[in-house]
C-alpha cells in the first residue's frame, strides 16, 4: 500500500501495490484490513506509518525499511554527531545552519500533533515493528545502544537486495505472499 502521490510507480515488478489515501489511517475498517496481509511493508518510518503501527492491531506484521534520515534522529543528539570531525569543520564552515530545525508555526504544529498523535509515540512504537532493514547493518545496534532495546529482527537489505525479501520469506519465519502483476 501506498499512500496518494501522483508519482507512478515504475520500478515494482512482482508486487502490485494498493494506493491508499493518505487519511486511510482515520477509517478503522481500513486498519482492521491491514490484518489479512502477511506483512505491511513501510519504506521509512514516515507519520504515516507511526499511525498505521499505533492504529493497528498487534496480528498485523511490520518490516520496516529504514532510510537513515528516519531513524537518526533516536541515535544521535544533533545532526553534527554523526560527523567525523573533519567532515563537520568542512559543513560548519559550508553549511552554517545544517542541522537546525526551523521554527514550526504552533498552529500547524498543533494540527499536526491532532492529525498524527501517534508521532509522539515513535520509540514506543518501532518496538511493533517485526522486521527492520536498516541502510547500513551496523545502525540497528546503534539503534538498540541508543534505545536501551529494541525488538525487531534486523535484516539486511539493499536496493538490490529487496527482491530476496519479497520473493523468498522463508528465511525471515514467515513468508510473504507474491501477487503477480498482470502484463
Amino acid at each position: 500500500m501506498l499512500p496518494e502521490t501522483k508519482a507512478p510507480i515504475r520500478h515494482l515488478k512482482e508486487i502490485v501495490p494498493v494506493r491508499v489515501s493518505k487519511w486511510s489511517f482515520l477509517n478503522p475498517s481500513f486498519i482492521k484490513s491491514l490484518e489479512k496481509y502477511d506483512a505491511v511493508i513501510l519504506h521509512s518510518m514516515t507519520s504515516f506509518a507511526l499511525e498505521l503501527i499505533g492504529r493497528a492491531s498487534r496480528k498485523t506484521k511490520f518490516v520496516w525499511i529504514g532510510m537513515g534520515f528516519d531513524y537518526y534522529d533516536l541515535v544521535y543528539r544533533n545532526a553534527h554527531d554523526m560527523l567525523e570531525p573533519e567532515t563537520t569543520t568542512i559543513v560548519k564552515e559550508t553549511l552554517p545552519a545544517f542541522g537546525r530545525k526551523e521554527p514550526r508555526n504552533p498552529i500547524k504544529r498543533l494540527l499536526r500533533s491532532m492529525v498524527y498523535p501517534n508521532g509522539k509515540k515513535k520509540r514506543e512504537l518501532i518496538q511493533k515493528v517485526d522486521l527492520f532493514c536498516p541502510v547500513l547493518p551496523s545502525e540497528s545496534e546503534n539503534l538498540k545502544s541508543a534505545l536501551g532495546q529494541f525488538h525487531p529482527k534486523t535484516v539486511p537489505w539493499n536496493y538490490g537486495a529487496q527482491s530476496s525479501l519479497i520473493d523468498n520469506g522463508s528465511d525471515l519465519g514467515w513468508g510473504f505472499r507474491r501477487q503477480h502483476s498482470r502484463r
